[in-house]
Protein backbone atom coordinates (compact mmCIF):
# COMPACT_ATOMS: atom_id res chain seq x y z
CA UNK A 1 0.00 0.00 0.00
CA UNK A 2 1.16 3.29 -1.58
CA UNK A 3 0.77 6.40 1.42
CA UNK A 4 0.96 9.20 -0.56
CA UNK A 5 0.24 11.62 2.28
CA UNK A 6 3.05 9.80 4.19
CA UNK A 7 5.43 11.52 1.60
CA UNK A 8 4.14 15.19 1.74
CA UNK A 9 4.53 14.61 5.19
CA UNK A 10 8.30 14.30 4.84
CA UNK A 11 8.25 16.95 2.12
CA UNK A 12 6.49 19.55 4.33
CA UNK A 13 7.51 18.18 7.93
CA UNK A 14 3.44 17.88 9.04
CA UNK A 15 0.92 15.28 7.62
CA UNK A 16 -1.81 16.93 5.94
CA UNK A 17 -5.23 15.88 4.44
CA UNK A 18 -7.22 17.98 2.19
CA UNK A 19 -10.11 16.39 2.90
CA UNK A 20 -10.32 17.27 6.73
CA UNK A 21 -9.58 21.34 6.33
CA UNK A 22 -11.82 21.52 3.01
CA UNK A 23 -14.79 23.83 3.23
CA UNK A 24 -18.19 22.70 2.97
CA UNK A 25 -19.78 23.65 -0.75
CA UNK A 26 -22.61 21.10 -0.99
CA UNK A 27 -25.29 23.92 -0.44
CA UNK A 28 -23.89 27.93 -0.75
CA UNK A 29 -20.46 28.92 0.59
CA UNK A 30 -19.44 27.98 3.98
CA UNK A 31 -18.42 31.41 5.19
CA UNK A 32 -22.15 32.52 4.80
CA UNK A 33 -23.96 32.23 8.14
CA UNK A 34 -27.02 30.89 6.50
CA UNK A 35 -28.79 29.71 9.82
CA UNK A 36 -28.79 33.28 10.97
CA UNK A 37 -31.84 35.45 9.85
CA UNK A 38 -30.78 38.73 8.19
CA UNK A 39 -32.63 41.93 9.05
CA UNK A 40 -35.63 41.74 7.07
CA UNK A 41 -35.97 45.52 6.44
CA UNK A 42 -33.07 45.59 4.35
CA UNK A 43 -34.44 44.32 1.41
CA UNK A 44 -38.07 44.30 0.48
CA UNK A 45 -39.35 40.25 0.45
CA UNK A 46 -39.82 38.82 -3.32
CA UNK A 47 -42.00 36.96 -4.55
CA UNK A 48 -39.73 33.72 -5.82
CA UNK A 49 -39.53 33.20 -9.49
CA UNK A 50 -40.49 29.97 -11.03
CA UNK A 51 -37.66 27.17 -11.34
CA UNK A 52 -36.96 25.95 -15.30
CA UNK A 53 -34.75 23.40 -13.52
CA UNK A 54 -37.68 21.65 -11.59
CA UNK A 55 -40.67 19.80 -13.04
CA UNK A 56 -42.90 17.17 -12.76
CA UNK A 57 -43.74 13.67 -15.49
CA UNK A 58 -46.03 10.80 -13.90
CA UNK A 59 -46.23 12.03 -10.11
CA UNK A 60 -42.45 12.18 -10.19
CA UNK A 61 -41.11 15.69 -8.93
CA UNK A 62 -37.45 15.52 -10.79
CA UNK A 63 -34.60 18.53 -9.52
CA UNK A 64 -31.64 19.88 -11.79
CA UNK A 65 -28.98 21.41 -9.92
CA UNK A 66 -25.77 22.58 -11.37
CA UNK A 67 -22.87 24.53 -9.16
CA UNK A 68 -19.74 26.29 -10.28
CA UNK A 69 -16.96 27.46 -8.17
CA UNK A 70 -13.84 29.21 -9.19
CA UNK A 71 -11.19 29.97 -6.74
CA UNK A 72 -7.76 31.40 -6.59
CA UNK A 73 -5.49 30.73 -3.22
CA UNK A 74 -2.26 32.19 -2.51
CA UNK A 75 0.47 30.75 0.33
CA UNK A 76 3.41 32.11 1.91
CA UNK A 77 5.90 30.48 4.12
CA UNK A 78 3.59 27.65 3.95
CA UNK A 79 4.18 24.76 6.73
CA UNK A 80 5.74 27.45 8.76
CA UNK A 81 8.59 27.02 6.52
CA UNK A 82 8.94 23.77 8.88
CA UNK A 83 10.21 22.16 4.88
CA UNK A 84 13.85 24.40 5.51
CA UNK A 85 15.01 22.54 8.54
CA UNK A 86 13.24 18.56 7.91
CA UNK A 87 13.76 18.94 4.49
CA UNK A 88 16.44 20.89 3.26
CA UNK A 89 17.01 19.24 -0.10
CA UNK A 90 13.75 19.18 -1.21
CA UNK A 91 13.04 22.19 -3.66
CA UNK A 92 9.99 22.59 -1.86
CA UNK A 93 8.74 26.47 -2.60
CA UNK A 94 7.17 27.68 0.41
CA UNK A 95 5.66 31.09 -1.57
CA UNK A 96 2.94 29.93 -4.03
CA UNK A 97 -0.41 30.89 -5.68
CA UNK A 98 -3.13 28.65 -7.23
CA UNK A 99 -6.27 28.08 -9.07
CA UNK A 100 -9.01 25.38 -8.10
CA UNK A 101 -12.36 25.12 -9.59
CA UNK A 102 -15.27 22.48 -10.11
CA UNK A 103 -18.70 21.74 -11.54
CA UNK A 104 -21.03 19.65 -9.21
CA UNK A 105 -24.28 18.79 -11.33
CA UNK A 106 -26.80 16.17 -10.97
CA UNK A 107 -30.59 15.84 -10.17
CA UNK A 108 -32.75 14.68 -7.40
CA UNK A 109 -36.43 12.23 -8.09
CA UNK A 110 -39.21 11.96 -5.67
CA UNK A 111 -41.99 10.07 -5.99
CA UNK A 112 -44.98 10.18 -3.11
CA UNK A 113 -46.99 7.11 -3.83
CA UNK A 114 -49.55 6.86 -1.49
CA UNK A 115 -50.11 8.69 2.70
CA UNK A 116 -47.97 5.90 3.83
CA UNK A 117 -45.18 5.41 0.88
CA UNK A 118 -42.41 7.75 -0.61
CA UNK A 119 -39.49 6.76 -2.78
CA UNK A 120 -35.98 9.45 -3.19
CA UNK A 121 -33.10 8.83 -5.05
CA UNK A 122 -30.73 11.28 -6.78
CA UNK A 123 -27.65 10.97 -8.82
CA UNK A 124 -24.91 13.58 -9.15
CA UNK A 125 -21.06 13.94 -10.87
CA UNK A 126 -18.04 16.66 -9.76
CA UNK A 127 -15.23 17.27 -12.31
CA UNK A 128 -12.35 19.04 -10.31
CA UNK A 129 -9.43 20.33 -10.37
CA UNK A 130 -6.00 22.25 -9.82
CA UNK A 131 -3.61 24.90 -12.58
CA UNK A 132 -0.36 24.93 -11.19
CA UNK A 133 1.01 23.43 -7.99
CA UNK A 134 -1.08 23.88 -5.03
CA UNK A 135 0.15 24.07 -1.12
CA UNK A 136 1.20 19.94 -1.24
CA UNK A 137 3.08 20.27 -4.49
CA UNK A 138 0.23 18.53 -6.26
CA UNK A 139 -1.49 20.25 -9.25
CA UNK A 140 -1.94 20.57 -12.85
CA UNK A 141 -4.79 17.60 -12.39
CA UNK A 142 -8.39 17.03 -12.03
CA UNK A 143 -10.77 14.32 -12.51
CA UNK A 144 -14.40 13.74 -13.00
CA UNK A 145 -16.21 11.33 -10.87
CA UNK A 146 -19.68 10.12 -9.64
CA UNK A 147 -20.62 12.34 -6.33
CA UNK A 148 -23.93 10.47 -5.06
CA UNK A 149 -26.21 7.72 -6.85
CA UNK A 150 -28.62 6.94 -4.11
CA UNK A 151 -31.97 5.53 -3.95
CA UNK A 152 -34.17 5.49 -0.57
CA UNK A 153 -38.09 4.04 0.55
CA UNK A 154 -39.49 6.00 3.24
CA UNK A 155 -42.74 3.84 5.11
CA UNK A 156 -45.19 5.70 7.19
CA UNK A 157 -46.32 2.60 9.58
CA UNK A 158 -48.53 4.65 11.66
CA UNK A 159 -48.94 8.78 12.16
CA UNK A 160 -46.00 8.52 14.53
CA UNK A 161 -43.85 5.71 13.00
CA UNK A 162 -41.63 6.08 9.81
CA UNK A 163 -39.29 3.32 8.27
CA UNK A 164 -36.80 4.66 5.64
CA UNK A 165 -33.67 2.33 3.59
CA UNK A 166 -31.72 4.04 1.41
CA UNK A 167 -28.12 3.20 0.15
CA UNK A 168 -25.47 4.34 -2.93
CA UNK A 169 -23.25 6.90 -2.68
CA UNK A 170 -24.93 9.44 -0.53
CA UNK A 171 -23.95 12.38 2.07
CA UNK A 172 -24.47 11.25 5.75
CA UNK A 173 -23.38 12.59 9.28
CA UNK A 174 -23.99 11.64 12.55
CA UNK A 175 -24.53 13.92 15.74
CA UNK A 176 -22.49 17.09 14.97
CA UNK A 177 -20.36 15.71 12.64
CA UNK A 178 -17.17 15.18 15.09
CA UNK A 179 -16.36 11.47 13.93
CA UNK A 180 -18.56 11.17 10.64
CA UNK A 181 -19.15 13.59 8.14
CA UNK A 182 -16.71 14.69 5.24
CA UNK A 183 -16.16 11.44 3.76
CA UNK A 184 -14.59 11.93 -0.08
CA UNK A 185 -10.87 12.82 -0.18
CA UNK A 186 -10.27 16.28 -2.57
CA UNK A 187 -6.52 17.44 -3.76
CA UNK A 188 -4.19 15.70 -5.03
CA UNK A 189 -5.36 13.93 -8.22
CA UNK A 190 -8.92 15.42 -7.91
CA UNK A 191 -7.76 19.11 -7.67
CA UNK A 192 -10.32 21.57 -5.66
CA UNK A 193 -7.75 21.08 -2.55
CA UNK A 194 -9.33 24.08 -0.44
CA UNK A 195 -12.78 24.24 -1.66
CA UNK A 196 -13.29 20.60 -1.41
CA UNK A 197 -16.48 19.88 -3.13
CA UNK A 198 -16.53 16.28 -2.65
CA UNK A 199 -18.64 15.42 0.48
CA UNK A 200 -19.84 12.01 -0.20
CA UNK A 201 -19.65 8.65 1.17
CA UNK A 202 -18.62 6.29 -1.94
CA UNK A 203 -21.07 3.30 -0.62
CA UNK A 204 -23.71 3.67 2.46
CA UNK A 205 -26.85 0.94 3.72
CA UNK A 206 -28.62 3.25 6.39
CA UNK A 207 -31.86 2.12 8.27
CA UNK A 208 -33.33 4.71 10.09
CA UNK A 209 -36.87 3.79 12.42
CA UNK A 210 -38.15 7.22 14.14
CA UNK A 211 -41.29 6.87 16.50
CA UNK A 212 -41.91 10.73 17.74
CA UNK A 213 -39.03 12.41 18.44
CA UNK A 214 -36.91 9.15 18.87
CA UNK A 215 -34.83 7.98 15.61
CA UNK A 216 -32.83 4.97 15.77
CA UNK A 217 -30.31 4.61 12.58
CA UNK A 218 -27.92 1.52 11.73
CA UNK A 219 -25.38 2.12 8.69
CA UNK A 220 -22.38 0.39 6.58
CA UNK A 221 -20.21 3.45 5.52
CA UNK A 222 -17.20 3.54 3.40
CA UNK A 223 -15.51 6.85 2.03
CA UNK A 224 -14.49 8.09 -1.02
CA UNK A 225 -11.08 7.94 -0.62
CA UNK A 226 -7.99 9.28 -2.60
CA UNK A 227 -7.34 6.48 -5.27
CA UNK A 228 -3.19 7.98 -4.26
CA UNK A 229 -4.07 7.43 -0.45
CA UNK A 230 -6.75 4.39 0.02
CA UNK A 231 -7.57 2.42 3.01
CA UNK A 232 -10.21 0.55 1.81
CA UNK A 233 -11.66 1.51 5.44
CA UNK A 234 -15.32 -0.18 5.75
CA UNK A 235 -17.39 1.38 8.95
CA UNK A 236 -20.27 -0.03 10.44
CA UNK A 237 -22.55 1.45 13.50
CA UNK A 238 -26.00 2.48 15.12
CA UNK A 239 -27.09 5.95 15.93
CA UNK A 240 -30.02 6.92 19.05
CA UNK A 241 -31.22 10.58 18.87
CA UNK A 242 -33.95 12.56 20.50
CA UNK A 243 -34.83 15.59 19.03
CA UNK A 244 -35.19 18.18 21.87
CA UNK A 245 -36.51 20.98 19.28
CA UNK A 246 -36.41 21.44 15.48
CA UNK A 247 -32.24 21.26 14.79
CA UNK A 248 -31.60 20.73 18.56
CA UNK A 249 -31.10 17.27 19.98
CA UNK A 250 -29.35 14.68 22.38
CA UNK A 251 -27.83 11.32 20.98
CA UNK A 252 -25.15 8.36 20.99
CA UNK A 253 -23.44 6.45 18.11
CA UNK A 254 -21.59 3.20 18.52
CA UNK A 255 -19.22 2.92 15.63
CA UNK A 256 -16.33 0.45 14.45
CA UNK A 257 -14.22 0.35 11.80
CA UNK A 258 -14.19 -3.03 10.85
CA UNK A 259 -12.30 -3.54 7.83
CA UNK A 260 -9.16 -1.10 7.76
CA UNK A 261 -5.32 -0.61 6.18
CA UNK A 262 -4.83 2.96 7.26
CA UNK A 263 -2.09 3.31 9.80
CA UNK A 264 -1.12 4.20 13.29
CA UNK A 265 1.83 6.12 14.41
CA UNK A 266 2.84 5.41 18.58
CA UNK A 267 5.37 7.46 20.02
CA UNK A 268 8.45 7.79 19.36
CA UNK A 269 8.04 6.88 15.66
CA UNK A 270 6.76 3.08 15.37
CA UNK A 271 4.80 2.66 12.46
CA UNK A 272 1.39 0.30 13.16
CA UNK A 273 0.27 -0.74 10.02
CA UNK A 274 -3.69 -1.56 9.65
CA UNK A 275 -4.02 0.56 12.89
CA UNK A 276 -7.42 1.61 12.61
CA UNK A 277 -8.81 -2.14 11.27
CA UNK A 278 -10.72 -3.07 14.53
CA UNK A 279 -11.28 0.10 15.80
CA UNK A 280 -14.39 0.49 18.09
CA UNK A 281 -16.00 4.23 19.05
CA UNK A 282 -18.88 5.38 21.58
CA UNK A 283 -19.76 9.29 20.70
CA UNK A 284 -22.65 10.93 22.72
CA UNK A 285 -23.17 14.34 21.62
CA UNK A 286 -25.68 17.34 21.94
CA UNK A 287 -26.99 20.64 20.20
CA UNK A 288 -29.25 22.84 22.56
CA UNK A 289 -30.70 25.71 23.41
CA UNK A 290 -31.12 25.95 27.22
CA UNK A 291 -32.78 29.38 27.63
CA UNK A 292 -35.10 29.75 24.36
CA UNK A 293 -37.27 32.44 26.14
CA UNK A 294 -34.81 34.02 28.10
CA UNK A 295 -31.72 34.03 25.45
CA UNK A 296 -33.16 32.89 22.14
CA UNK A 297 -29.97 32.83 20.50
CA UNK A 298 -28.12 30.84 23.00
CA UNK A 299 -26.78 27.90 22.01
CA UNK A 300 -24.55 25.02 23.54
CA UNK A 301 -22.94 21.70 21.41
CA UNK A 302 -20.76 19.20 23.41
CA UNK A 303 -18.97 15.88 21.21
CA UNK A 304 -17.43 13.27 23.35
CA UNK A 305 -15.68 10.17 21.80
CA UNK A 306 -14.31 7.27 23.56
CA UNK A 307 -12.48 5.06 21.03
CA UNK A 308 -10.55 1.54 21.70
CA UNK A 309 -8.50 -1.59 19.89
CA UNK A 310 -7.67 -4.72 22.05
CA UNK A 311 -5.85 -6.04 19.01
CA UNK A 312 -3.20 -3.33 19.71
CA UNK A 313 -3.74 -1.90 22.83
CA UNK A 314 -5.17 1.43 22.25
CA UNK A 315 -7.56 3.55 24.24
CA UNK A 316 -8.31 7.29 22.95
CA UNK A 317 -10.41 10.07 23.92
CA UNK A 318 -11.78 13.34 22.51
CA UNK A 319 -14.04 16.21 23.71
CA UNK A 320 -15.60 19.41 22.11
CA UNK A 321 -17.92 21.64 23.81
CA UNK A 322 -19.08 25.09 22.01
CA UNK A 323 -20.93 27.89 23.53
CA UNK A 324 -22.51 30.66 21.22
CA UNK A 325 -24.99 33.47 21.34
CA UNK A 326 -26.99 35.56 18.72
CA UNK A 327 -27.53 38.90 19.61
CA UNK A 328 -30.85 39.05 17.53
CA UNK A 329 -32.04 42.85 18.38
CA UNK A 330 -28.58 43.92 17.71
CA UNK A 331 -27.48 45.91 15.23
CA UNK A 332 -25.54 43.12 12.47
CA UNK A 333 -26.85 40.28 14.52
CA UNK A 334 -23.36 39.32 15.88
CA UNK A 335 -22.53 36.01 17.14
CA UNK A 336 -20.38 35.46 19.63
CA UNK A 337 -18.77 32.29 20.39
CA UNK A 338 -16.13 30.04 22.84
CA UNK A 339 -14.81 26.52 21.81
CA UNK A 340 -12.83 24.03 23.54
CA UNK A 341 -11.29 20.90 22.23
CA UNK A 342 -9.20 18.12 23.61
CA UNK A 343 -7.82 15.36 21.23
CA UNK A 344 -5.48 12.61 23.18
CA UNK A 345 -2.29 12.23 22.01
CA UNK A 346 0.26 9.45 22.45
CA UNK A 347 1.99 9.17 25.70
CA UNK A 348 5.88 7.77 25.27
CA UNK A 349 6.27 6.99 28.89
CA UNK A 350 3.41 4.26 28.56
CA UNK A 351 3.66 0.91 26.11
CA UNK A 352 -0.65 1.62 25.09
CA UNK A 353 -1.67 3.74 22.15
CA UNK A 354 -3.47 6.77 23.35
CA UNK A 355 -3.08 8.66 19.98
CA UNK A 356 -6.82 10.09 19.05
CA UNK A 357 -7.97 9.16 15.27
CA UNK A 358 -10.34 11.35 14.29
CA UNK A 359 -12.07 9.14 11.78
CA UNK A 360 -13.56 11.81 9.06
CA UNK A 361 -15.21 14.82 10.91
CA UNK A 362 -16.80 17.83 9.13
CA UNK A 363 -13.20 19.92 8.72
CA UNK A 364 -14.94 23.43 7.94
CA UNK A 365 -13.64 26.61 9.75
CA UNK A 366 -17.14 26.61 11.28
CA UNK A 367 -17.39 23.19 12.31
CA UNK A 368 -14.13 20.96 13.51
CA UNK A 369 -10.97 22.82 12.23
CA UNK A 370 -7.85 23.23 14.32
CA UNK A 371 -6.80 26.41 12.79
CA UNK A 372 -6.92 28.67 9.59
CA UNK A 373 -3.94 27.49 7.88
CA UNK A 374 -3.31 25.32 10.38
CA UNK A 375 -6.46 23.02 9.63
CA UNK A 376 -4.22 22.06 6.44
CA UNK A 377 -1.74 20.96 9.25
CA UNK A 378 -3.27 19.37 12.43
CA UNK A 379 -5.92 16.92 12.21
CA UNK A 380 -7.28 16.59 15.39
CA UNK A 381 -5.14 14.57 16.94
CA UNK A 382 -2.73 15.38 19.93
CA UNK A 383 -4.24 18.28 19.51
CA UNK A 384 -6.50 21.15 22.37
CA UNK A 385 -7.43 24.43 21.32
CA UNK A 386 -9.26 27.02 21.96
CA UNK A 387 -11.17 29.13 19.51
CA UNK A 388 -12.83 32.42 19.28
CA UNK A 389 -15.46 33.70 16.97
CA UNK A 390 -17.42 36.81 15.90
CA UNK A 391 -19.79 36.55 13.04
CA UNK A 392 -21.56 39.73 11.46
CA UNK A 393 -24.41 39.69 9.46
CA UNK A 394 -23.72 43.09 7.86
CA UNK A 395 -27.00 43.36 5.29
CA UNK A 396 -28.96 41.05 3.99
CA UNK A 397 -26.34 40.28 1.60
CA UNK A 398 -23.05 40.77 3.55
CA UNK A 399 -21.53 38.60 6.09
CA UNK A 400 -18.13 38.70 8.29
CA UNK A 401 -16.56 35.97 10.14
CA UNK A 402 -13.21 36.57 12.30
CA UNK A 403 -12.20 33.70 14.27
CA UNK A 404 -8.97 33.34 16.33
CA UNK A 405 -7.48 29.81 17.19
CA UNK A 406 -4.81 28.68 20.32
CA UNK A 407 -3.48 25.45 19.22
CA UNK A 408 -1.27 22.83 21.87
CA UNK A 409 0.16 19.92 21.60
CA UNK A 410 -1.87 17.30 23.79
CA UNK A 411 1.16 15.22 24.60
CA UNK A 412 4.81 16.61 24.11
CA UNK A 413 7.34 14.94 22.70
CA UNK A 414 4.75 12.54 20.74
CA UNK A 415 3.77 12.67 17.11
CA UNK A 416 1.26 14.90 15.99
CA UNK A 417 0.61 13.14 13.10
CA UNK A 418 3.25 11.02 11.79
CA UNK A 419 6.66 11.34 13.08
CA UNK A 420 7.21 14.80 12.29
CA UNK A 421 10.11 16.55 13.88
CA UNK A 422 11.77 12.94 13.99
CA UNK A 423 15.42 13.78 15.70
CA UNK A 424 17.75 12.35 17.69
CA UNK A 425 18.71 13.55 21.30
CA UNK A 426 21.55 12.80 24.22
CA UNK A 427 20.43 12.74 27.76
CA UNK A 428 23.40 11.78 30.63
CA UNK A 429 25.55 10.67 26.75
CA UNK A 430 22.75 8.37 26.00
CA UNK A 431 21.13 8.81 22.59
CA UNK A 432 17.36 8.62 22.07
CA UNK A 433 14.84 9.22 19.43
CA UNK A 434 11.66 11.61 19.75
CA UNK A 435 9.25 13.40 17.60
CA UNK A 436 6.58 16.01 17.83
CA UNK A 437 7.55 19.01 20.38
CA UNK A 438 9.40 19.59 23.34
CA UNK A 439 6.89 22.54 24.08
CA UNK A 440 2.95 22.65 24.04
CA UNK A 441 2.14 25.96 22.15
CA UNK A 442 2.06 25.26 18.46
CA UNK A 443 0.33 28.01 17.03
CA UNK A 444 -2.02 30.91 17.05
CA UNK A 445 -4.15 31.62 13.99
CA UNK A 446 -6.32 34.09 13.02
CA UNK A 447 -9.02 34.21 10.23
CA UNK A 448 -11.52 36.47 8.85
CA UNK A 449 -13.65 35.85 5.70
CA UNK A 450 -16.48 38.05 3.68
CA UNK A 451 -19.67 36.55 1.80
CA UNK A 452 -21.26 38.97 -0.83
CA UNK A 453 -24.75 37.08 -1.93
CA UNK A 454 -24.84 38.74 -5.18
CA UNK A 455 -27.78 37.57 -6.05
CA UNK A 456 -29.93 34.31 -6.05
CA UNK A 457 -28.06 32.35 -7.81
CA UNK A 458 -24.63 34.09 -7.36
CA UNK A 459 -21.85 34.38 -3.81
CA UNK A 460 -18.74 36.24 -3.74
CA UNK A 461 -15.68 34.59 -0.80
CA UNK A 462 -12.67 35.99 0.09
CA UNK A 463 -10.65 35.37 3.25
CA UNK A 464 -7.51 36.01 5.12
CA UNK A 465 -5.27 33.93 7.33
CA UNK A 466 -2.42 34.03 9.22
CA UNK A 467 -0.89 31.37 11.83
CA UNK A 468 1.75 32.36 13.99
CA UNK A 469 4.25 29.42 14.83
CA UNK A 470 4.95 29.29 19.45
CA UNK A 471 6.80 27.87 21.29
CA UNK A 472 7.08 24.45 20.14
CA UNK A 473 8.11 24.90 16.71
CA UNK A 474 10.75 27.44 17.79
CA UNK A 475 12.10 25.06 19.74
CA UNK A 476 12.57 22.07 16.86
CA UNK A 477 13.44 24.36 14.31
CA UNK A 478 15.99 26.99 16.10
CA UNK A 479 14.07 29.74 15.03
CA UNK A 480 13.93 29.21 11.68
CA UNK A 481 9.93 28.64 11.86
CA UNK A 482 8.07 31.62 10.21
CA UNK A 483 4.99 33.20 10.48
CA UNK A 484 2.40 31.67 7.65
CA UNK A 485 0.03 34.03 5.82
CA UNK A 486 -2.69 32.81 3.14
CA UNK A 487 -5.42 34.42 1.14
CA UNK A 488 -8.41 33.11 -1.58
CA UNK A 489 -10.90 34.87 -3.37
CA UNK A 490 -13.72 32.90 -5.09
CA UNK A 491 -17.15 33.04 -7.05
CA UNK A 492 -19.51 29.92 -6.36
CA UNK A 493 -22.44 29.61 -9.04
CA UNK A 494 -25.69 27.97 -7.72
CA UNK A 495 -28.79 26.67 -10.01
Amino acid sequence: MRWRYVGKCVLCGLLCLPAAGAQDKSDIPESMPSQQPAPQQTVPAQAMPKDHLAWELAGFKIKLGVQVGLQVVGEWNSWWNLAQTFAPTSDFDPNRYWFEGYVDTGFTVHKQFNDKLSFAGGVSAIASGNARKDIFDAGDSGRVLFETAYAGVTAKLSPDVTLALSGGSQKYKVGNGMLLSNASGNGFERGATVFGPRLAWKNTGILQFSCKRVELSGFYLEPNELTSGDSHTKIAGADAQVELRPSEFVGVAYVTAFQSEYPYIQAPATLIPNGRDGLQVINPYLKYSPAKNRLPGLMVMADYAYEWNPRINMQAWAFSGEVANTFVKTRWMPTLSYTYRYYSGDNPKTGQLERFDALYYNGTPTSFSSGSNGSLAFYNSNINLQRLGLNLVLSQRDFLDVMYFHVLASQLNSPIQFGQGFRLTFENGVPSVITGVPNARLADDFFIGYTRVVNRHTYFNAGFAYSFPEKGFDMITNGSDKQWPGAYANVVFNF
